[in-house]
């Protein structure tokens, strides 16, 4: 019965009571086959800054996240985790958005992650990524990540 649920569950777009749509996003197989990249190509204890609006990362890869929006749950069992949990938010959502390497480098050593996914869109210039589909790209970071290189010199600003 189970799987029959949720097989209705993932086939065509659904329409609700006000109009919205319930739809597989366009870049699920993009998404997926990072997933499966990751499961099968870096070390189970691999951390992964990823964008934290796309969750589920932690199922297909099983490999784990910095932070996912969904991760906000917990505050309600979790006395003083919402805190924590909006700080690594903003701090991973801003420099995903900053496009900047330097910036992505140090939230990545703050919280321990291996390797950034980014959408390709939104990849800081000078990155080398060890993967890329047609919608994201895997960037090593450092840790267990092979082929990771050092992280950026610091940007100078001139007097």
């Amino acid at each position: 019965m189970a799987l029959v649920l949720v097989e209705f569950l993932r086939a065509a777009p659904t329409v609700g009571p006000a109009g919205w749509t319930l739809a597989r996003p366009a870049f699920e197989p993009a998404w997926r086959e990072i997933q499966d990249w990751a499961a099968r190509s870096t070390p189970s204890s691999a951390r992964f800054l990823t964008p934290p609006a796309l969750a589920g990362f932690r199922v297909y890869a099983r490999r784990g996240t910095v932070v996912e929006r969904k991760d906000g749950a917990a505050m309600l069992w979790t006395p003083g985790f919402g805190r924590a949990w909006k700080e690594r938010l903003g701090a991973v959502e801003e420099a995903l958005a900053a496009r900047d390497t330097t910036r992505l480098w140090a939230v990545a050593r703050r919280y321990g992650a291996d390797y950034a996914v980014v959408e390709r869109a939104q990849t800081p210039p000078g990155s080398t990524p060890v993967h890329v589909n047609d919608r994201f790209q895997v960037l090593a970071m450092g840790g267990t990540a092979p082929g990771a290189t050092a992280p950026p010199p610091p940007q100078r600003s001139e007097p």
